[in-house]
């Protein structure tokens, strides 16, 4: 696709991609309290925040009355309301697979409306921009994040040449991830659907994400991060993120992730807690059989995302 705009004039837009529940919204709360950095949570779900009220901001307000996106939505009410930034987000979360999307990306056939795409660009653009401007107001902000982690939305942003993009790659051990997503199933045959299920969609997620960023992204403006080794070492694993966006460390010296912010969307931990400690209990609670079948199926991947 031709490039719609110099380097000088794209958004330089950090996006964080990963599977749910695997530390994006932690990553993103810390990156946020970075001076050169604004974090968006996930921008994506703005129009469905707007309209359906469906989580509050981060400022605690619902997004209809907080001001600041008060102002954003009525510069840009008609690509909030009736445009494409939802695209792939609904009331839940983001489909894994697309079909049309899955063969582009790994059969190279050209299955995407590029027109469409270049639309879903432009109206993204549009609202960051006026996002942009107002942060720049007050802050010197070098870098808008997005946690989105959706790969197809990621894909079709760097696809449409109006971005910067910086990806973050967030990987949680897929035993946590699964139990993430099941402790809370008692019935015993379902809870083994589902832990089947959900290490094939660890696999399959983050396969798709190093596919994307194969694809479209340079190598230098991608960083691979455990979630394990941001919990455990924070500070560490900060320092070396902001050396690959060559900003100055400048995170503040409490154990704290909280700061006042927008966000959109996200864990609901960005309201409760104020720690950071690596949460580790899969290993007790989980269950040594349901643990083994995660080992199992995602035993060939491991090397992969190391």
């Amino acid at each position: 696709m031709d490039k719609i705009l110099k380097n000088s004039d794209r958004i330089k837009l950090v996006y964080i991609s990963s599977n749910g529940r695997s530390g994006s919204t932690l990553l993103e709360m810390l990156i946020g309290k970075h001076s050169k950095c604004f974090t968006l949570g996930e921008f994506q779900v703005l129009p469905i925040d707007y309209l359906h009220n469906t989580q509050p901001c981060g400022c605690k307000k619902r997004v209809e009355n907080c001001d600041f996106w008060t102002d954003i939505i009525n510069q840009n009410k008609n690509l909030i309301v009736n445009g494409t930034i939802s695209k792939f987000r609904n009331y839940g979360n983001g489909k894994v697979i697309r079909w049309n999307e899955l063969k582009e990306l790994f059969l190279n056939f050209s299955a995407s409306d590029y027109d469409l795409i270049k639309k879903y660009g432009k109206e993204n653009f549009l609202v960051l921009q006026t996002v942009f401007n107002k942060v720049k107001k007050n802050k010197d902000v070098y870098y808008l994040i997005d946690a989105s982690k959706d790969p197809y939305r990621l894909k079709w942003l760097a696809q449409s040449g109006y971005f910067d993009l910086y990806v973050l790659h967030i990987i949680k051990k897929p035993q946590a991830f699964v139990f993430s997503m099941i402790k809370n199933e008692k019935n015993f045959l379902l809870k083994w659907y589902l832990t089947l299920r959900m290490s094939i969609r660890w696999i399959i997620e983050n396969i798709i994400i190093m596919k994307v960023v194969d694809k479209y992204i340079p190598q230098k403006k991608y960083i691979k991060i455990k979630y394990e080794d941001l919990a455990s070492d924070h500070k560490g694993k900060l320092k070396s993120i902001f050396d690959f966006l060559k900003i100055n460390d400048s995170f503040e010296s409490d154990q704290g992730f909280k700061h006042f912010n927008h966000a959109i969307s996200g864990n609901k931990m960005r309201f409760k807690m104020n720690s950071i400690s690596l949460d580790e209990k899969w290993k007790l609670e989980m269950g040594k059989f349901f643990i083994f079948i995660c080992v199992l199926i995602t035993k060939l991947f491991k090397k992969i995302y190391n």
